[in-house]
C-alpha cells in the first residue's frame, strides 16, 4: 500500500511576506490572464529576433523584495517557460536579471 506523506506549510513565522500568497489568488489570475493577452509573444524572444508564445509572467523585482509591486504591469514581463528559467539561473547565479 502506498503512503502519502503530508507536506507541511511553513510556520507562519517563517513565511515570506507575499511568498505565494499573491499568485494563487484570483486577483493574480486575472491580472495574469490579462498580462499575457496584451504580451502574447515572449519578451526576451523578441529582443533575440525569436518568436515563441509568452506563457509565464515574471517579476522585475521579486515579490518578496516587492510585495507592492505584484500587480504592477511596469514590474512584469510576460516570458516563454525557457526563457524564464534562464533569467531566473541568472538572477540565482548572482549576475543581473
Amino acid at each position: 500500500m502506498t503512503q502519502f506523506h503530508k507536506i507541511k506549510k511553513r510556520p507562519p513565522s517563517l513565511r515570506r511576506e507575499g511568498d505565494k500568497k499573491d499568485i494563487r489568488s484570483r486577483r493574480w489570475a486575472r491580472f495574469r490572464r490579462w498580462y499575457l493577452a496584451q504580451h502574447p509573444l515572449c519578451e526576451e524572444c523578441l529582443k533575440a529576433g525569436r518568436t515563441r508564445p509568452a506563457e509565464e509572467i515574471h517579476h522585475i523585482r521579486p515579490r518578496r523584495e516587492a510585495p507592492e509591486a505584484v500587480f504592477d504591469e511596469k514590474n512584469v514581463v510576460a516570458l516563454c517557460r525557457l526563457c524564464h528559467r534562464r533569467v531566473h539561473l541568472r538572477r540565482d547565479m548572482g549576475s543581473n536579471p
